[in-house]
């Protein structure tokens, strides 16, 4: 039963039914998610804005819009004497967060890539694509809590996003099309 204003006394609540009425709720039904809010894609802050929307809240189809097909993410080791570069595609990207969604016992994830007013937008470094745009994070953090274990990326290295504009109608939107981090392991 749904019940409108304020004005109703102790004693109507207590006839509406038994037991305490603070008693906890007895369906077994989880609460609805809760609805995110995604920025327009109109410029590469408000795709990483909603990057860190979708990847807390594991939004696996707004994730999915984020990148562009042809996205490649690179990640160069540096502590090891013979740098390793790992590669990440599209496909690693929306299964990584496909898993993520999946995991029934994650708790909270926290996406932290500092304030947007600490982004460095820069102009595309590939003369093959000068239409690109780029933005510099200096920092980063990823920490997934999975019950009681914590899993925890930090890294102390700019992070570098590209961005490829698609314009339709008169309209850019953009899409993360190239990530590069610089990773040193403690």
């Amino acid at each position: 039963m749904r019940l409108f204003g304020l004005g109703l006394s102790f004693a109507t609540l207590a006839l509406l039914g038994s037991g305490c009425i603070f008693s906890p709720k007895t369906d077994d039904k989880p609460p609805p998610p809760v609805q995110k809010t995604y920025l327009e894609p109109i410029s590469p802050e408000n795709v990483l804005e909603n990057l860190k929307t979708a990847y807390e809240s594991r939004d696996s189809v707004e994730y999915k819009n984020i990148y562009a097909a042809s996205y490649e993410g690179t990640s160069t080791d540096l502590s090891d004497p013979q740098p390793t570069v790992s590669t990440f595609r599209y496909a690693d990207e929306t299964a990584h967060m496909g898993k993520l969604a999946q995991v029934t016992t994650i708790v909270s994830v926290v996406f932290d890539i500092g304030l947007r007013s600490t982004w460095h937008p820069i102009t595309s470094d590939d003369p093959a694509h000068p239409e690109w745009m780029m933005v510099q994070i200096n920092a980063s953090k990823i920490q997934i809590y999975d019950g009681s274990t914590l899993y925890s990326a930090v890294s102390t290295n700019a992070i570098t996003f590209t961005f490829e504009p698609t314009t339709v109608g008169g309209l850019t939107t953009w899409k993360i099309v190239r990530w590069n981090e610089q990773a040193s392991s403690a």
